[in-house]
């Protein structure tokens, strides 16, 4: 296991709609992310706590292929999976080529995600491919 890779993903801010992060690969940054805020691990509306995960790839309708975050205590499903706003998560992590506007799902409204996901989503998946890695995911906003 020590031979697997590790992503490192770097939550550098938060407010009340979400944390923001950078996923970092060997040093370099790969892509951005986008969680829901710190709400105590609670089930479907917090981001996960801090700590090393393994991660394994799979595949489902509703995301193609994506990554399932293995081991995160009292939560199960945690994804890293497209999409671009709050609102297309329930506790999962959201990769992005860059921070900015996107349009809302009823599109009357810009809101502040992640831009170009699904491109940033196969980037990770051609670093990583489908073997196993750790995710490293660390606070540096100096809270949960």
């Amino acid at each position: 296991m020590d031979d697997m890779k590790e992503l490192i993903l770097k939550r550098v801010a938060r407010n009340s709609y979400a944390t923001y992060g950078v996923f970092v690969l060997e040093n370099e940054p790969i892509a951005v992310s986008l969680e829901l805020p710190w709400r105590n691990n609670s089930h479907q509306v917090s981001c996960i706590p801090a700590g090393m995960y393994i991660c394994k790839q799979r595949t489902s309708e509703k995301y193609g292929a994506h990554y399932h975050v293995m081991g995160v205590a009292g939560r199960d499903l945690i994804l890293i999976h497209p999409g671009n706003l709050d609102d297309d998560t329930k506790g999962c992590i959201l990769p992005g080529r860059s921070f900015g506007p996107v349009w809302s799902k009823n599109d009357l409204a810009m809101e502040y995600g992640v831009q170009d996901s699904v491109t940033a989503m196969h980037s990770i998946r051609e670093l990583m491919g489908r073997n196993r890695f750790w995710l490293n995911v660390i606070n540096m906003t100096g809270r949960a």
